[in-house]
């Protein structure tokens, strides 16, 4: 059993325990009521519109981005010119693929395109014969009109033969003479036909599909110029090779499955920036950006906000990259550095940037 003292020590410790705890709870009602009317006064005098800072994640590109280059057809690769890290001209060549078909259809391609040159000026040639062949046959109806003259003039002579007793004609010389007319007109008529026919020939009909098909070969001997042209992969502007992943005698297929080469024109670098949906009503065109790299913290590069995109998507890096979430809608917008940056910013070079303005 307990003795008395022992009772009224217990008792005394939980009253002192429960006023020590309702000090406690006075103590923190004073304070809140305190803050409370601190933070009413700080409302008041503090202006209505609070600065503050947006942060995103961002990498370092160019203006229309890095351009993957990969051949029209498939085949074996037999030379490459390209060289990491080295800037180029547009138009440079930079890998040639194998073209002995190409050749070959390109040879094919001009040989009948000589041969349609050359049905051209058949052509013309059979105009101008044409025009001699009709010529001729026009001649040739004024023979038989003559022989109709003779024959006519022979009948009207055995017919006076005939009626005249003096001369002495007699029936058969007049049929006679009217079998020579009707032959005479008979070849007249002949003669005509031929004419006819030879006049309806359109030889510029001739002329016109020789230059039709002179319009196709040339038509095809540009396509075969194309294809081997595309033989060699070249730089599309000028600019440096920023990796090269072909080799001497690799096949490249129709479906790849990575770029032959990543070229990254010449040109100022951008800061592309991907800010979250949340904290897109922050961005405004003309803000100005402070860029840290992300890595280190160091650099300190300025630069305005130049574009904004007008739609929410999915971030444009395929990559994972650590403590970035890839189930949210961001917005895009471009940073232009100051001309005055100091310090070289890299593609690709994963960047912090600050944008400071106003809510």
């Amino acid at each position: 059993m307990q003795t008395p003292s022992r009772r009224w020590r217990i008792s005394l410790a939980t009253w002192l325990g429960l006023i020590l705890l309702l000090a406690a709870f006075g103590l923190v009602g004073l304070a809140l009521r305190s803050h409370a009317g601190d933070g009413s006064a700080n409302a008041q005098s503090a202006p209505s519109k609070a600065t503050f800072r947006a942060v995103a994640v961002a990498h370092v590109d160019v203006e229309g981005g890095i351009t993957s280059l990969y051949p029209l057809k498939p085949g074996r690769v037999v030379q490459v010119w390209a060289v990491e890290g080295k800037e180029v001209e547009g138009g440079a060549k930079l890998f040639r693929m194998e073209d002995t078909v190409e050749k070959v259809q390109v040879e094919e391609a001009r040989i009948d395109l000589d041969a349609a040159k050359e049905k051209v000026e058949h052509a013309k040639r059979l105009v101008v014969q044409h025009e001699k062949t009709v010529a001729a046959y026009r001649a040739a109806v004024e023979v038989p009109k003559k022989d109709v003259e003779a024959a006519r003039a022979i009948r009207a002579k055995a017919n006076r033969y005939q009626k005249s007793e003096v001369l002495g004609g007699s029936k058969e010389d007049v049929a006679a003479a009217e079998a020579s007319l009707e032959k005479a007109e008979a070849a007249v008529k002949a003669a005509e036909a031929k004419l006819a026919s030879v006049e309806a020939v359109d030889p510029q009909s001739a002329v016109r599909l020789a230059n039709l098909e002179l319009e196709a070969k040339k038509m095809q001997k540009e396509k075969a110029d194309f294809a081997l042209e595309q033989c060699i992969v070249k730089a599309p502007l000028k600019g440096t090779v920023l990796r090269s992943q072909v080799q001497v005698g690799e096949v490249l297929g129709p479906s790849p499955r990575q770029p032959a080469l990543l070229f990254c024109p010449s040109g100022p670098r951008i800061v592309r920036a991907e800010v979250e949906q949340e904290f897109a009503n922050r961005v405004s065109l003309g803000q100005i950006a402070r860029i840290q790299d992300d890595a280190t913290g160091n650099g300190d590069w300025r630069g305005k906000v130049t574009h904004v995109s007008d739609w929410y998507t999915h971030r444009r890096s395929v990559q994972l990259e650590a403590m970035q979430f890839y189930d949210v809608r961001t917005l895009e917008c471009l940073i232009k550095l100051d001309p005055d940056a100091k310090g070289a910013l890299r593609i690709g070079q994963r960047v912090r940037v600050t944008l400071e303005g106003k809510e």
